[in-house]
């Protein structure tokens, strides 16, 4: 696999004289087993090591509450975020309120990822408000997918009050739905999302969208999230268009590492998108437009990218 990420290219991307005074290791944060940030932190470790002769390495995590926790105590360089996340630990906000964080910048912008609220098939559960009351799987503790789950639930009048929350990733989430011990599970991924696929083919799960007096909440001025609409049809037996919020999610690096290896991960990153296009779905309408804007601040070496590409002023 990695000969298919570099073919033609014979020499890394630093320069021997950066080479020398670059560190021999690095690590980027993912996600829990079985979600999408896990899988494209192992997809750019493998870009990124080839790319710069660093040893990357994709860490599994909670997801990108952690991946900024660990990033500000130097624990980890790089991680997959989300920038609702950011804005808590920028704000030192909820999980951040012992450690904010200031000093996250972007790589380049990744995908929106799609806010879903599976439910188990056969429990009239037809709406948000029908969750009261019921045990759902709301993300790791701390996880990027756990603060945005209480983010929406509230913005429909739920608090974990309401509710039997469980903390959990995403795999031991479905074994709980699997074994009837638990009523929903939510997941914020690019759709389609191939463990949920499986669960709406076999008819044990399907999605409900949120209320639309919440989405205008949520995606107000300013807000991190934007209105999404996932498609008829994207998931067995979804008959309707399921209407809900998206946040966009950044492969970020700390405001600490040179511009020089910033710029070598940009490079090395755009040099192999279509690699990774090919690897997952999740970077398919990506162009390098959008990567620039990213809602987190590019950190300088990444910009000089954009710059040389023509894609900044």
């Amino acid at each position: 696999m990695a000969a298919l990420i570099c073919s033609g290219l014979s020499t890394p991307f630093l320069s021997e004289a950066h080479a020398a005074d670059a560190p021999k290791f690095m690590t980027i944060g993912g996600g829990s087993s079985g979600g999408t940030f896990q899988v494209v932190a192992n997809l750019f470790a493998q870009v990124l090591s080839k790319e710069s002769g660093i040893k990357v390495t994709a860490q599994s995590t909670t997801g990108a509450g952690q991946n900024i926790i660990l990033m500000g105590r130097k624990d980890l360089e790089m991680g997959i975020v989300d920038s609702l996340t950011n804005q808590k630990a920028v704000n030192g906000e909820d999980q951040f309120k012992q450690h904010p964080n200031k000093d996250v910048r972007a790589i380049s912008l990744v995908y929106t990822q799609a806010f879903h609220q599976l439910v188990r098939t056969g429990e009239d559960i037809n709406k948000m408000s029908d969750l009261v009351g019921r045990t759902l799987v709301v993300g790791g503790p701390a996880s990027g997918t756990e603060l945005q789950t209480k983010t929406i639930y509230a913005a429909h009048g739920i608090t974990y009050d309401d509710i039997k929350p469980q903390f959990l990733g995403i795999n031991e989430g479905l074994d709980l739905l699997r074994n009837r011990q638990a009523d929903g599970e939510t997941a914020v991924v690019p759709y389609p999302f191939s463990t949920f696929t499986e669960l709406t083919i076999t008819n044990q799960g399907k999605l409900i969208s949120l209320d639309e007096d919440a989405i205008a909440k949520l995606t107000t001025p300013g807000s991190p999230f934007v209105r999404l609409t996932i498609p008829a049809e994207v998931y067995s037996n979804q008959k309707e268009p399921i209407h809900t919020v998206g946040n966009p999610t950044v492969l970020a690096i700390d405001a600490g590492v040179s511009d020089d290896l910033a710029y070598t991960f940009t490079k090395a990153f755009w040099e192999n998108i279509d690699w990774l296009k090919e690897q997952h779905h999740a970077f398919k309408n990506l162009t390098l437009e959008d990567a620039a804007s990213a809602p987190i601040p590019l950190h300088p070496g990444a910009a000089r990218y954009y710059k040389e590409v023509g894609v900044l002023k």
